[in-house]
């Protein structure tokens, strides 16, 4: 388990890196990705662990590779989503 745990603190310190070079607020992300300010905070500092869905309008509303942010990439402008409708 201490893998998994390493892994999901990983996804939650990208997720919040994410967040800040987006220039947003964690009021900001919750509202675009229609969850609550204290579930984004819980998700960063790595209390709880998001659904797939969550992670996935996150990602969206990060406009940021929903398979990057799984994966623990840094952000790079290539993963960056374009063309959002």
């Amino acid at each position: 388990m201490e893998a998994f745990e390493t892994y999901c603190k990983g996804m939650a310190a990208n997720i919040k890196k994410i967040r800040k070079q987006r220039g947003m607020t964690q009021e900001a992300l919750a509202e675009a990705a229609n969850i609550s300010p204290e579930y984004v905070s819980r998700i960063e500092r790595g209390i709880n662990k998001p659904s797939l869905k969550t992670l996935y309008d996150l990602s969206m509303a990060l406009e940021f590779k929903f398979m990057f942010i799984m994966e623990g990439h840094e952000p790079e402008a290539n993963h960056q989503i374009t063309n959002i409708k």
